[in-house]
């Protein structure tokens, strides 16, 4: 294969986020790519405790997808293993009771979602990371989700269930198959 040809499939940067103090992240993705990546550098919350949650639009941001098939595999360091399933939600976990500590360094990972744009299927949602938790445990997480919407997402938000994110970066992708 060409090298121009391998290139077109690698995600390309499309936007930056710098956090500061936010309520919410917001990103387009009707941006025409098949694919979309987040990428979170230390994202960390005003709050110490809460959760981030990742929500999908199909209006453009006037409303929220109200349900999504989600499955979440946390595991800490300290030893102790959790596996959650939730159904019916509103949003994408991505993290639970995450700490706020400079030190603790905030969330750090990656989200994709593929075929935002397909109008007949549900999308998925895939994703992996690590977080301090408010007990200064080191804590992983994979997770797939899948919106329940067989329309286009136009839009994701990002959200902290405790209140702001007050820094970080979050980088946006995209890329064509």
């Amino acid at each position: 294969m060409p090298l121009a040809a391998q290139d077109t499939k690698k995600y390309r940067l499309i936007s930056t986020a710098e956090i500061s103090n936010d309520a919410t992240v917001d990103f387009a993705v009707d941006l025409g790519f098949d694919d979309y990546e987040f990428e979170f550098i230390h994202v960390l919350a005003a709050n110490d405790g809460g959760n981030i949650y990742l929500y999908v639009s199909t209006d453009n941001g006037a409303t929220w997808t109200t349900r999504f098939d989600e499955s979440i595999h946390y595991v800490n360091t300290s030893g102790g293993v959790s596996q959650t399933r939730n159904i019916n939600n509103s949003y994408t976990q991505l993290s639970n009771s995450m700490g706020n500590v400079g030190s603790e360094n905030g969330l750090c990972g990656r989200v994709e979602i593929f075929a935002p744009d397909d109008a007949t299927r549900y999308k998925r949602i895939w994703g992996r990371g690590s977080w301090y938790d408010s007990a200064a445990c080191c804590v992983t997480f994979n997770v797939t989700s899948a919106p329940r919407t067989n329309s286009a997402i136009t839009n994701v938000r990002f959200v902290h269930s405790g209140g702001n994110l007050s820094s970080g970066i979050i980088y946006q992708r995209g890329r064509n198959r």
